[in-house]
């Protein structure tokens, strides 16, 4: 588990407080979640209607279309922005790998 690291940095806003403020802010505990390793995207699908299934062509379509999001954001984070791309057929192998989604349980 990666190891929390405490900075000393205070925003305008709450440098500025009053002394109320100051105490109340005092008083917070330091809260805060852990960064990740790797990125993530928690997805959750909601059936339509209070149903409780999914069909396997919405849950395909789904993690195909979110494929292809990440594949673009690859496209950008390793060539740089380009609105002129549109054909992910092109992409390099070490983007499509870089860009591979994973699914755990």
């Amino acid at each position: 588990m990666t190891e929390m690291k405490f900075t000393p940095f205070k925003p305008r806003w709450m440098r500025d407080l009053s002394a109320e403020d100051q105490r109340i802010f005092g008083e917070t505990p330091s809260i805060g979640s852990l960064v990740e390793i790797s990125p993530r995207i928690n997805a959750r699908l909601l059936p339509f209607g209070g149903s409780h299934k999914l069909s396997a062509k919405t849950l395909s379509d789904t993690l195909e279309h979110m494929q292809q999001v990440v594949q673009y954001a690859g496209y950008d984070v390793y060539h740089g922005v380009n609105p002129d791309f549109a054909d992910l057929r092109s992409l390099s192998s070490e983007v499509v790998n870089l860009t591979k989604l994973t699914i755990e349980p």
